[in-house]
This record gives structure tokens, C-alpha cells and sequence, in this order.
């Protein structure tokens, strides 16, 4: 299926998911995963954390410059 018909299936399903707050917490987490390793890992051992917790605290993390970041180079996922 193309056009706007998909376009607005998809919005449709990704708002359901977002109502989720698990799932707006899960989401960023994996993502920011390979960049911030330890930070995440941290916030993965709380089950019970909210979106809006995280979002506090990686905000916190990052106005006091404690995210530490992995070199670019090993966030490379193509094969050389």
C-alpha cells in the first residue's frame, strides 16, 4: 500500500505505541545504547522508570557534562 492512506496507518500505530510509556522510555534507550553504554545500562536496571524520569535524568547527565560518549569510530556499523 502507498500514499496517504499508509502514511496515516502508520502515524495511527505509532501514536498507540507512544501512548505507551514504557514504550517512549524503551525507545530512546535503545537507541542511545552504543553512544552512552553506561548511562543506559544504569537506566535499564530500573524497571519501574518512567519516560519522564529518564528524560530528567539524561538531561541532568548532560548539563553537567557526564555523558561520556564512545569515539565515532567504533559506532561504524558498516563492515570494512
Amino acid at each position: 500500500m502507498s500514499g496517504p492512506a499508509s502514511n496515516a496507518s502508520y502515524k495511527k500505530y505509532l501514536q498507540l505505541f507512544l501512548e505507551q510509556d514504557y514504550a517512549k522510555r524503551d525507545s530512546p534507550l535503545a537507541t542511545l545504547s552504543y553512544a552512552y553504554p553506561n548511562p543506559v545500562d544504569n537506566l535499564t536496571t530500573k524497571p519501574n522508570l518512567s519516560y519522564e524520569e529518564l528524560r530528567c535524568y539524561m538531561r541532568e547527565l548532560a548539563s553537567n557534562n557526564q555523558l561520556n560518549t564512545v569515539p565515532n569510530n567504533q559506532l561504524n556499523t558498516s563492515p570494512n
